[in-house]
């Protein structure tokens, strides 16, 4: 069984790092290209709107994903709920 577990655990540890790779890849793309296209001064002004939006996110969320994660995880029936 520690063998199944730690296989499961190399591979999440492998697909979690593959796709933060990719999300940051994805991320610089967009972000160059919107550079390009709308200009830098255009660009500031939308990532201070994106900052600025993303601080009420992070108060609005005060870790209910978290917490819904945690409980699905220990049963698994209530995630439909």
């Amino acid at each position: 069984m520690t063998e199944s577990l730690s296989k499961r655990f190399a591979h999440n540890s492998v697909v979690q790092a593959i796709m933060l790779v990719v999300s940051k890849l994805v991320t610089f793309l967009f972000v160059t290209n919107a550079v390009r296209t709308i200009g830098v001064e255009k660009f500031g002004r939308y990532s201070f709107v994106i900052t600025f939006v993303s601080l009420f996110v992070f108060c609005t969320d005060l870790g209910i994903v978290t917490l819904g994660s945690r409980e699905i995880a220990k049963d698994t029936s209530k995630a439909n709920e």
